[in-house]
């Protein structure tokens, strides 16, 4: 996300009041209502 506070060639910058984008990871501590995600398993999504 750093790399995306200032405006580039390839891509534009952050629009202010505009929700960010990325992508986010985790790792699964507790699964209760996901039969899909394992406890210990690394997870990413992309962001907005």
């Amino acid at each position: 996300m750093r790399g995306m506070m200032e405006e580039s060639k390839s891509y534009g910058g952050f629009a202010v009041g505009q929700p960010l984008t990325g992508r986010s990871v985790g790792r699964v501590v507790t699964s209760h209502h996901h039969p899909g995600f394992a406890v210990g398993e690394y997870v990413y999504e992309r962001l907005a």
